[in-house]
């Protein structure tokens, strides 16, 4: 992929790269250094052998449909690299985006009380309380799991259920 010459460069922050049977699982961060809110962020990342050949290609967007100036954004994505796995020295990372044209709704907190690994999947109880006054429908929680050194290592999302979170609720 090619990045746009209009496009807003963002900083990369590698997490998680690891090989488990012969897919690439790659947890990345995204830093908005912009003065703007920044949409449709898109991460190329290209994996390299010991001569410096591209072996692998690949994209996604992170989770958050925008990211505010000074924050970050989250992905997690699985590469099949099959035979190639043990070929992989380097990688490299590029994300960009652009101006946002519409910033998403604000008004939310999310508290979770603990959580627990159950069946290969992580559980968190919570609650999200809509704070401001207009009703938000599709809401979306986006979850960034860190290790002790603080890099990123995990990533993932769901919605709030009911989909829709009344006004003041």
């Amino acid at each position: 992929p090619t990045i746009p010459p209009s496009a807003l460069i963002l900083e990369v922050i590698p997490g998680q790269v690891s090989i488990v049977y012969g897919n690439l699982h790659v947890a990345v961060e995204v830093r908005n250094t912009t003065d703007s809110w920044v949409q449709y962020i898109e991460v190329i990342m290209t994996f390299y052998d010991a001569d410096g050949e591209i072996l692998k290609t690949a994209s996604t967007y992170v989770l958050q449909n925008a990211v505010a100036p000074d924050s970050t954004g989250i992905f997690e994505i699985s590469v099949d690299v099959g035979s190639q796995a043990a070929s992989i020295v380097a990688y490299e990372f590029k994300a960009y985006g652009q101006k946002a044209t519409s910033i998403p709704y604000q008004d939310l907190e999310l508290t979770a009380r603990g959580g627990y690994f159950s069946s290969g999947y992580y559980h968190f109880p919570g609650e999200v309380k809509n704070t401001g006054s207009s009703d938000c429908q599709h809401t979306q929680i986006i979850a960034g799991f860190y290790n002790a050194g603080g890099r990123i290592v995990r990533a993932d999302f769901t919605y709030a259920n009911p989909d829709k979170v009344p006004a003041g609720s």
